[in-house]
């Protein structure tokens, strides 16, 4: 497919090959349509082009061309290919953490555009209301895009508990990209307490055959922490609760 061309980019010649455009040094700007002319002294020299902001020189990577200019002949073909310098971004996360063993709280990391070469980030997490060591497990290291990759992910362990509790937040941070920028640099995890609360709403009326068979049943409000709750009929063997009245 065609490339769509670049339009006011400026493309020099580098008479003294500095890297630097210099007041004495031709220079053009693209037109519209990416194309441009340029007229430099004589001889052997390069061209360079200067990307925009936000932008990089793929074709080649050094954004320069060697050229042999001779007088009164026009040479052409010497194109400048470039992309947009990627941005990095992470989403926010939640799990629920089980009652035992371990979840994973994953995160999905992004670039904004795919690019020809290797993307990487650094990443670390962080304590919130949620404690490394107790309700997650630390995690750290650098995340690698391969080219035209765009979406990566990191998984954060997640320590699963039977105690009730609030819920608990961590957050992932990306620092040092290389080849990008970062836009969006901390996400949050969410740690969703999943622990069943049971409060007694009624006793069923108990008789003294119930007793002697060992069961008293409950009609009780059974729910997930942080949720509403149903209602359960609940069948327990006497001596394994206390009744105050």
């Amino acid at each position: 497919d065609p490339e769509t061309g670049l339009g006011g980019w400026a493309v020099y010649g580098d008479a003294n090959d500095n890297g630097l455009r210099e007041s004495d040094e031709s220079v053009e700007w693209t037109a519209v349509d990416g194309t441009y002319s340029l007229f430099v002294q004589p001889g052997g020299q390069k061209i360079r082009v200067i990307p925009a902001t936000g932008w990089t020189t793929t074709s080649p990577l050094s954004g320069s061309r060697n050229i042999t200019a001779i007088r009164g002949v026009t040479v052409s073909g010497f194109n400048f290919g470039a992309t947009q310098i990627p941005e990095i971004s992470i989403a926010d996360s939640l799990v629920a953490e089980g009652q035992s063993g371990t979840s994973e709280l994953v995160f999905t990391i992004s670039l904004s555009n795919p690019v020809a070469t290797s993307v990487t980030v650094d990443f670390a997490t962080a304590d919130g209301t949620g404690v490394a060591g107790t309700d997650f497990v630390s995690t750290s290291g650098t995340l690698t895009f391969a080219p035209r990759e765009t979406t990566k992910t990191i998984t954060v362990l997640v320590n699963g508990n039977v105690s009730v509790q609030d819920n608990r937040a961590l957050t992932l941070e990306l620092t040092t990209a290389v080849d990008a920028t970062i836009s969006d640099a901390s996400g949050t995890g969410t740690i969703v307490d999943d622990d069943l609360v049971i409060t007694v709403n009624s006793l069923r009326d108990a008789t003294t055959a119930d007793l002697n068979q060992g069961e008293m049943t409950l009609r009780a409000a059974v729910e997930l922490a942080n949720s509403l709750p149903t209602y359960e009929t609940v069948v327990l063997p006497v001596g394994q609760f206390n009744l105050t009245v």
